[in-house]
């Protein structure tokens, strides 16, 4: 590293230490989140989980995920839609792949400067203007803005939408949920009708 650059002074703004939270903790969180200000564009119930098992998560992936996309695309394409489900699994996936080593690791960042920063620098005017005290983070308010927040502004659906978008998400609940009826029953009449359960 060149000498100029060392000296340039480093100020971590992370929550590990002081404010920490775990990937279930976010995963309740943004779920619930994503309840209160669902997509008008959703078309499967929110759900998820984390998991460190690199093929149990493969094969999420592939059951939960890419077979109802392709069904999804399938069916859009008949109706003579653009499908984008498929190719939206595969950028998430792309981005996944890209932050896998800082979502699959704990890191530790040293924050003396930002604390030093914060108690001796900074007025009790500085402080009310640029909060950057980790500590007063709600992670739940936290992703519930963050949802909010993409919504709005990436996903471009205004707050007027929201009602609409809410009741999308009920009849996208129960049409899930009788998709999976439907699976299951069918599933357990072929073994049962396999092992002579009807005979």
């Amino acid at each position: 590293m060149p000498d100029e650059l060392a000296d340039i002074p480093v100020f971590h703004c992370t929550s590990g230490s002081e404010n920490p939270i775990t990937w279930g903790e976010v995963s309740v969180f943004i779920l619930a989140a994503l309840s209160v200000f669902p997509s008008t564009s959703t078309y499967r119930y929110p759900c998820g989980s984390f998991t460190g098992n690199w093929h149990l998560d493969k094969f999420y992936s592939i059951t939960l995920h890419y077979i109802p996309g392709y069904i999804a695309d399938f069916i859009t394409r008949l109706l003579g839609g653009k499908p984008i489900i498929v190719r939206l699994f595969r950028k998430f996936d792309q981005a996944a792949n890209v932050l896998q080593a800082f979502t699959t690791k704990t890191w530790h960042f040293q924050h003396t400067n930002r604390l030093f920063l914060i108690n001796e620098l900074m007025s009790k005017e500085d402080k009310r203007l640029f909060d950057c005290d980790i500590k007063s983070i709600a992670w739940r308010e936290f992703c519930l803005d963050y949802v909010a927040g993409v919504r709005k502004f990436l996903l471009k659906e205004p707050m007027s939408t929201l009602e609409g978008a809410r009741k999308n998400l009920r009849i996208v609940f129960y049409r899930n949920l009788s998709i999976q009826l439907v699976f299951f029953l069918t599933t357990a009449y072929y073994l049962a009708s396999s092992i002579g359960v009807f005979s």
